[in-house]
Formats: structure tokens, C-alpha cells, sequence
């Protein structure tokens, strides 16, 4: 369920959010660049992305008894398992997805090529923040590993240690806390770029060898642009693993007994956007009396805020003022926020940017709901 969770929502982010701007252009029309006019101009293409999209969707249907908030995991396991015949249509599905990805990757990669000039203002001058199983890309249950952008490790800390080594920051003008490093008070990221920039192998050896040449061209890679190729490379062993996990079949080992009871419970896992932190406590009859959670989007805080800045400043003062929209959009979904900004609007997307020098504001470019 979870392998097809991660590749329903990149493929959601890579094609329908990120895809118009990538494939069309950042200085196409707004009112263009969405999966309708994706439709229109390369309808193959899209009709394969979108397809890729509703592969993920469906598994996680049949797995967890729905699409949306899928309602089969509950304490202790499963509360039912997917037919005989469901497991081999998604062992199918998987393989058809690996087969779409080696046709999509191409499209993509080669499109991104064309944003090379983008790509320093761009860049993340900060840590890269995931789970590692050992160097192997992992989604859960492992210790979380900081690398700096030297490339040098910084520190590796078990999920229950979260608190030790970061805090959270209120800010002015902003209902969301940022997360820094506690050492220092530094920024990190996470998402799929930093996954691939600490973990070195994955365990399905066509998503492995992409990894090797992803890692090839530069190591740790920085640009936020390069969470594009990350996703595309992480699809393919989501897909890889679909494949392989379905074949297996489905047994009746679904549950372990899990009863009530008072304490502090942590979790850490990946969640498609980066790593995602909960921690709850309970009284005697499991009921929760506390609970935090950090989630992705707050991680990329600072990243997102920095790579706005840079994408901004190369067209403010131009009177290029529909690219420079357009520009820090795009900066937006390369980090696949969980925040309304991340969506194509088809032809209604409004947007306001106050440019400002030493704290005032110095003018506000406005795009306007039609």
C-alpha cells in the first residue's frame, strides 16, 4: 500500500503539478501550463502519466479499502487482505509501471535539460536529511541520518531522539513553526533529493543502477530542480517493488495482538515529501492526551523560502513580472508542498508577490483571478 501510495503522489507532483511547467515551458501562458493543455498538445504523454497516477491510486484502494484515508490498517496489522486475484492484477499493474517510467523518465529528463539555466538559483546550501537503513533507501524504521552539504555525514539519530537534535521555531506573519537543526540552529531539507543524496543503493537493480547514475554526475546534488529526477528514479522502485511484493501473494498473518496502555509513542517515516515526525502520549486506557507533529512541508521550510528568494531575484526589477510569477510557482512544486500553492489552477490561478528592499515593501505584482 505504501509503494503505491509514494507513486500515486509523485506521479501526481511530477506530471499534473509540476509537468506543465516543465514540459511547456516556464514562460508559456499560466492559463496553459496545466494537465489539460498537457491533454491537448501531447496527449500520449499525458494519457501515460496520468495513467502511471491512477496505477498508485487503485493499489492503494484494493490495499487499504480506500483511496482517500484508506481505513484497512489499524492497531496491530491489516483488516483484511487483498484477493488472490488482486494480487496478481497489481504484480501486473507494477510491471506496466516500469514499463511507462522508462518511456515518461526520457520525456522529462530530456525537458529538464532546457532549465539547466535555472538550476544555481536553485541550489539548497543546506543539509540533506533522511532514513537510512545501513545506505539503503528506506521509508520506516530506521535511524535518521544528516549529511552536510560537503558530503561529509553529520550525525545519525534513532526516530525517539527527534527532540535532542531539532527545534521548532514560530514565526512572525506565519501559522507554520520552521525546524532547524538543533547544533547550531541550522537549516536542513528533505524529500527525495535528500534520500538520494545519503542513501547509496536501493534494493531493486533497475531503480539501483538509475541511483549510481544520478550520483555519477555530482555528489551530494543540491539544486531543488533535482527533486524532479529523484522522484522519477524513486517511482521506478516503487513500481519494482509493487511488482515483486504482489507476485509473493497474500497470507492470513495479518494481525499481532496490540492492547491499550499508557506511554509516549514516536514515529518517524519518509512520507513522499520528506520525513514526516508524530509523537503521541496515551493515559492508561489509550487515550491520547498529547500529541506533535512535524511534517514535511515545515522540514523544507527554510529550503522552499530560500530557493523563492533565488528564483525571484533573477527577474525582479526586469518588468518580466508574468516569469517571475511563474518562476517562484515552480520553485514551489519542485518541493511537492502539502499547501495549496503546490496546484494548477486551469487558467485561475491567483498570486500576489510583494518585492521588498530592507524590510519595506517596494512594489506588489498581482495576478488576479479572471
Amino acid at each position: 500500500m505504501y509503494m503505491g501510495h509514494i507513486l500515486h503522489s509523485h506521479a501526481l507532483s511530477t506530471f499534473v503539478l509540476a509537468g506543465p511547467d516543465i514540459l511547456l515551458g516556464l514562460d508559456a501562458p499560466h492559463e496553459q501550463r496545466n494537465i489539460f493543455e498537457l491533454l491537448k498538445l501531447k496527449p500520449e504523454a499525458a494519457r501515460k502519466m496520468l495513467r502511471l497516477r491512477s496505477i498508485g491510486q487503485r493499489i492503494v484502494e484494493i490495499v487499504g479499502g480506500r483511496g482517500v484515508h484508506p481505513v484497512t490498517s489499524i492497531p496491530g496489522g491489516l483488516a483484511s487482505a487483498p484477493t488472490a486475484e488482486e494480487m496478481l492484477n497489481m504484480a501486473s499493474w507494477g510491471g506496466e509501471a516500469v514499463d511507462l517510467l522508462q518511456e515518461l523518465n526520457v520525456i522529462i529528463l530530456d525537458a529538464l535539460e532546457k532549465l539547466e539555466g535555472i538550476r544555481d538559483s536553485l541550489d539548497i546550501p543546506f543539509s540533506s536529511m533522511a532514513l537510512s537503513d545501513n545506505g539503503r533507501l528506506t521509508f520506516f524504521e530506521s535511524p535518521c541520518a544528516v549529511m552536510k552539504p560537503s558530503g561529509k555525514m553529520d550525525l545519525v539519530f534513532n526516530p525517539e531522539e527527534y527532540a535532542k537534535h531539532l527545534v521548532e521555531h514560530s514565526m512572525s506573519g506565519s501559522y507554520m513553526k520552521s525546524v532547524m537543526l538543533r547544533d547550531g540552529d541550522r537549516p536542513f531539507f528533505v524529500g527525495p533529493l535528500a534520500r538520494l543524496n545519503i542513501n547509496d543503493s536501493i534494493n531493486t537493480p533497475i531503480a539501483d543502477s538509475l541511483l549510481a547514475e544520478f550520483r555519477a554526475k555530482k555528489h551530494p546534488r543540491s539544486s531543488a530542480l533535482d527533486n524532479i529526477e529523484a522522484r522519477l528514479i524513486e517511482m521506478v522502485y516503487c513500481s519494482e517493488r509493487i511488482r515483486e511484493l504482489a507476485a509473493q501473494g497474500a497470507d492470513d498473518n495479518l494481525m499481532v495482538e496490540a492492547k491499550p496502555r499508557a506511554g509516549t509513542f514516536i514515529g518517524m517515516v519518509e512520507a513522499p515529501r520528506g520525513i514526516l515526525i508524530h509523537e503521541y502520549r496515551t493515559d492508561d486506557n489509550g487515550i491520547l492526551t498529547e500529541a506533535n507533529l512535524i511534517v514535511a512541508t515545515q522540514n523544507n521550510y527554510a529550503a522552499i523560502d530560500h530557493c523563492i528568494a533565488g528564483m525571484a531575484s533573477n527577474y525582479a526589477g526586469t518588468g518580466q513580472d508574468e516569469l517571475l510569477m511563474s518562476s517562484v510557482e515552480f520553485s514551489l512544486r519542485c518541493f511537492d508542498p502539502c499547501l495549496a500553492c503546490a496546484t494548477h489552477a486551469s487558467g485561475n490561478m491567483p498570486m500576489a508577490v510583494e518585492v521588498r528592499k530592507n524590510g519595506a515593501t517596494v512594489r506588489t505584482i498581482r495576478r488576479e483571478v479572471k
